[in-house]
């Protein structure tokens, strides 16, 4: 096996476009009179002082709708600002040697449009929710109906950016599109080759490219490519190359991720009952230019009159409105045709020159569009795919970004991947120290057979030996004791039908504010939980497992009983757990093995006694080899985000002290870190505010760090999407080093941070980190996967870690790509050329680590270590986690908070 050591990320550093012809681009902003009029006479509020945000800057105008219109069919156009604001580019596009200016007059109708297609979907919603109309759509019409097209005025700008510069505005969306346009006007390819045994190079095909707008960042899809199969059937796929812009922590250089995939295309009959469906539209359309960019569109299903089984496929709504004032079919494919045939909108034939005619629209593949929508093509990018590609690509760009220099492996010992049994067991003293010295279960089951597999589980993870006769027992009523008294922990478990605790919610539909009718229903379930889980005075820490159908099975999720539940289990201090009913055994959709079954018992098992309790594999000693970190206490610092109904903004940490073998919370409203279960019930029963400020996060974040500041050696983890919102100190722009900011213009003193190292990451959530491939530097390449912990070699403060391939993820990644073959194995005793066009890929996670404060003497490389070695201290799942362990455990607590209606008490007030 080969152990890689160089790592190279799919990053480019960007050089100063100042002056270059490529910065040069034409932008206008939303025309303020139409915002002015928009804003008094149609989308009004009805507090005066609800006009502007706490930023002092106007409400929103919805723009989605339009610039989603804008995107599809005019994608030459950037779209930016989608809230209306003075100032803020709305649009832009680049130009160069030739520039042209988009239709105006085509433009209001795509505001026109897209205004009434967000006015009548927010009607709509609010008639779903038994509240007027909160747009008259009268006035809309009436407003719009003056705007002119002289209203849009474009100007030409250059964008000034480069090293140590602040960031233009709009910077991010246009910069990418920039680069991507160059790459297509200099007519840039993917040759796909292999060296032969000879040293020759033999070349297996070239990628053409197209573009899509993405408000994200520039994506350009190589055309269609079929796969044909021995049996001859064609299936469509194509690369996808996505470049942002982006920032690295310490550092004054733009960065261009590159992010690589495969996007599949659909070839027959696609249905989807409640999801839209991505369509792309490869045809030039009559706005189209010389670049013949892709718009992107979606269709869905319209169903007929209530209680047919009639309906259609229509374009989707929030652009219904501008495809039919503005299309017709000889524009579009006919939404019906597409939807039943994708595959004769990729296979046109050729031309009377016998030249291949290009598609005119593709149906993005995804499963769950049909039994019979299928594909063979294997997803993900493998590590040759990805070296190929970038080598191409760096050098189309060299006159504006340079590669960055590959990362150095750093070797650093973590756990190996335990065995299977070992993994199964619970370490019984461990639980007694997280919970306490006793624990009752409450089994409560729904039919024989899953009660079965959870007590076979039971008795593999707590060392329990059951009666057979309760085993094999085939009562569906069967209600039964066990005891299991020892010294390290006392197991005392309950088994009962769950009977009408799992049964459908009440639900009045007469009833028509959804608080008061889910309150109404769900009161007498939260009774009959507490009477079946009544509180106890003999100090035992309670379970429950509870076997109920999955939300599917419900008609709809406010039948469904599980929060409501929870939540009364929560108020009488039982920590629970569902498991859904077997299903059939077999193999399919809707089945299950009988080893699946079993997992599915041991998951539910391992869920409830180590995840749910914080249990921690102890990690020994933490660091590198030659600088060992000892007795490290580590803190995670989190923002629980909920919306709708469950809204909530509420900052937690979790602590793990080196001499526990479990972790503790840490919840505002309270200055004790207590047990992780401890903390979940609290949360569970949480009927006190959940929507914090940011300015409160910061100031519990800050309560936090002076806790733990007493001089304790503390790793502090934060990571950045997750509290950067809350805490902008932490961001890009204002993260200085050894600087611990919340506020950028509050930083915590040093003598109220003593021994804290504040360690900050970041995942590949918005493209914020690249990806990358492992080589060798005797032979760069020789590319694969290399897991482990890499240093920049031009920030001695950042870091990246790569984890190991999980199980799951099959016996080897393809080392070869999609059209280049690879020699390999090929039979029992045969080698040769092969493709690995059908093979998934794992494409691994990588996190990177900034070691933004350290103390006098650290070794950022350890303190680097500490974090990538936390990616594997779950006892609760063998393989690497995406964050370290006090951070993973932090982003599970969010479904510990409920809705507030489901955790009101239930009982009088008047006393």
């Amino acid at each position: 096996m080969v152990t890689y050591n160089r790592l190279q990320p799919l990053s480019l550093k960007l050089a100063d476009l100042a002056g270059h012809p490529l910065a040069r681009y034409r932008a206008c902003s939303f025309p303020a009179r139409w915002a002015a009029e928009l804003r008094r006479e149609v989308f009004q509020t009805p507090d005066e002082d609800d006009r502007y945000t706490g930023d002092g800057e106007p409400r929103a105008i919805p723009l989605w709708a339009v610039n989603n219109a804008i995107a599809a069919l005019m994608p030459r156009v950037l779209t930016h600002d989608g809230r209306g604001h003075r100032d803020r580019v709305w649009l832009a596009y680049a130009h160069q040697e030739q520039p042209t200016q988009p239709d105006t007059a085509l433009l209001v109708e795509f505001v026109r449009g897209g205004l009434l297609a967000a006015a009548h979907h927010r009607n709509t919603k609010a008639i779903q929710r038994g509240r007027k109309p909160v747009v008259d759509l009268e006035a809309l019409a009436a407003v719009t109906a003056g705007f002119q097209a002289e209203d849009i005025s474009f100007h030409d700008y250059t964008l000034d950016i480069g090293p140590g510069k602040p960031m233009p505005d709009g910077a991010y969306t246009m910069v990418p599109h920039m680069l991507a346009t160059h790459l297509l006007d200099s007519g840039w390819v993917v040759e796909h080759d292999h060296t032969n045994h000879d040293g020759e190079t033999i070349l297996d095909g070239v990628s053409r490219w197209r573009r899509t707008a993405n408000r994200d960042g520039a994506e350009l899809i190589s055309l269609p490519t079929p796969y044909i199969t021995g049996r001859g059937t064609s299936y469509y796929w194509s690369y996808t190359t996505r470049l942002s812009l982006r920032t690295n922590p310490l550092d004054p250089h733009p960065y261009v991720h590159v992010h690589l995939g495969i996007r599949r295309w659909a070839r027959t009959n696609v249905f989807d009952p409640a999801r839209a469906i991505g369509v792309h539209l490869f045809a030039g359309s009559p706005w189209g230019d010389v670049t013949s960019p892709i718009g992107i569109a979606s269709m869905k299903w319209q169903p007929g009159p209530r209680g047919t089984k009639t309906g259609r496929m229509v374009w989707n709504d929030d652009l219904a409105p501008t495809l039919a004032r503005l299309t017709s079919a000889t524009d579009l494919p006919a939404v019906t045709e597409l939807a039943k045939n994708p595959r004769a909108y990729l296979e046109l034939g050729v031309d009377r020159h016998n030249k291949p005619i290009p598609p005119v629209a593709g149906v993005v593949f995804r499963y769950g569009l049909g039994d019979k929508c299928k594909h063979s093509v294997g997803d993900g990018v493998s590590a040759r795919d990805r070296w190929q590609i970038f080598r191409h690509l760096h050098p189309a760009l060299a006159d504006f970004a340079t590669p960055v220099e590959p990362y150095h492996r750093i070797n650093v010992k973590t756990r190996h991947r335990p065995d299977v049994s070992e993994f199964r067991a619970i370490d019984r003293q461990a639980l007694a120290a997280a919970t306490a010295p006793a624990i009752h279960l409450d089994l409560r089951y729904d039919t024989a057979t899953m009660r079965k597999a959870v007590l076979l589980a039971l008795e593999e993870a707590l060392d329990l030996t059951f009666p057979t006769s309760v085993l094999n027992s085939q009562d569906s009523n069967l209600e039964h004791e066990f005891h299991s008294p020892r010294p390290e922990l006392d197991v005392a478990i309950r088994l009962a039908p769950v009977g009408e605790l799992a049964a459908d919610l009440p639900i009045d539909p007469s009833i028509r504010n959804t608080k008061d009718r889910i309150t109404q229903a769900t009161a007498p379930r939260r009774d009959l939980a507490r009477a079946q889980f009544p509180p106890t005075e003999d100090g035992r820490a309670r379970f429950a497992i509870i076997e109920m159908r999955g939300p599917d099975a419900f008609p709809t999720p406010e039948h469904d009983p599980k929060k409501p539940v929870k939540a009364a289990a929560a108020a009488c201090g039982v920590l629970t757990k569902n498991i859904t009913p077997p299903k059939p055994l077999g193999r399919g959709d809707g089945h299950e093995t009988e080893s699946g079954r079993t997992e599915r018992a041991r998951k539910t098992v391992a869920d409830l006694f180590i995840r749910q309790t914080g249990l921690l594999e102890p990690m020994g000693t933490a660091g590198t080899t030659d600088n060992p970190l000892n007795d490290v206490a580590t803190v995670g610092l989190w923002v629980v985000r909920r919306n709708g109904q469950d809204r909530a903004v509420l900052p937690l940490a979790v602590g793990w002290l080196p001499d526990e073998p479990f972790a503790r919370l840490r919840l505002p409203n309270s200055d004790r870190w207590v047990p992780y279960r401890d903390g979940l019930l609290t949360l569970g029963d949480w009927d006190t505010d959940r929507v914090f400020t940011h300015e409160r996060v910061r100031e519990f974040f800050t309560t936090v760090v002076a806790e733990a500041g007493d001089g304790t050696d503390t790793a502090l983890l934060t990571l950045a999407q997750n509290i950067r919102p809350a805490c902008p100190g932490i961001a890009d722009g204002h993260i200085q080093e050894d600087t611990l900011a919340f506020d950028p213009d509050n930083p915590i003193l040093p003598h109220d941070r003593k021994g804290i190292r504040h360690l900050r990451l970041r995942t590949n959530l918005r493209s914020e980190t690249s990806q990358h491939y492992a080589c060798l530097d005797t032979d760069p390449d020789h590319v694969g996967h290399g897991s482990s912990l890499w240093d920049d070699p031009c920030n001695s403060r950042r870091f990246l870690s790569t984890p190991a391939k999980p199980n799951g993820a099959g016996p080897g990644a393809p080392q070869g790509g999609r059209i280049s073959p690879h020699y390999h194995r090929v039979g029992e005793t045969e080698w040769g050329w092969a493709n690995e066009i059908r093979k998934k890929v794992w494409n691994p996670r990588l996190l990177e680590i900034l070691v933004a404060v350290q103390q006098a003497d650290d070794n950022a490389r350890s303190w680097a270590a500490l974090a990538h070695q936390q990616r594997y201290a779950a006892r609760h799942y063998a393989e690497p986690l995406i964050l370290p362990i006090v951070l993973h455990l932090a982003s599970k607590v969010d479904g510990y908070i409920l809705p507030p209606d489901q955790v009101a008490r239930c009982q009088d007030t008047d006393e």
